[in-house]
């Protein structure tokens, strides 16, 4: 059985301010994120034995990996 990080938009930070209050409404972050979440998950792979540390939701990886592409920001920088 896969085991994944929580990766919740929803709760509040500890911070004095929400992170979603950091991103403009017009960013193209809340487009990609609609946009893979209206996708579904068919055809992503997980690790079926569940060993290892916790994975990163699926749908999380590849709103980054969009992102990354989109914005033009790679991790080789």
């Amino acid at each position: 059985m896969a085991r994944f990080r929580n990766i919740d938009r929803e709760t509040r930070l500890l911070f004095p301010e929400d992170m979603r209050d950091w991103v403009a409404e017009d960013s193209i972050v809340h487009f990609i994120i609609e946009a893979v979440e209206a996708a579904g998950e068919a055809g992503y792979h997980e690790n079926p034995k569940g060993s290892g540390s916790e994975q990163f939701l699926p749908e999380m990886m590849m709103e980054l990996f969009i992102y990354s592409y989109a914005t033009g920001r790679f991790s080789s920088y």
